[in-house]
């Protein structure tokens, strides 16, 4: 269990070092879209 948590917890530091601005475009168009 402990493993699966460090495993995501490292894919999302790779992805949001890897594309950070894609990453807030998207979550800026995400907020945008919620009422």
């Amino acid at each position: 269990m402990e493993e699966n948590i460090i495993h995501h917890r490292h894919i999302l530091l790779y992805y949001f070092k890897k594309g950070k601005q894609k990453f807030i475009e998207k979550f800026v168009m995400f907020m945008g879209m919620m009422p």
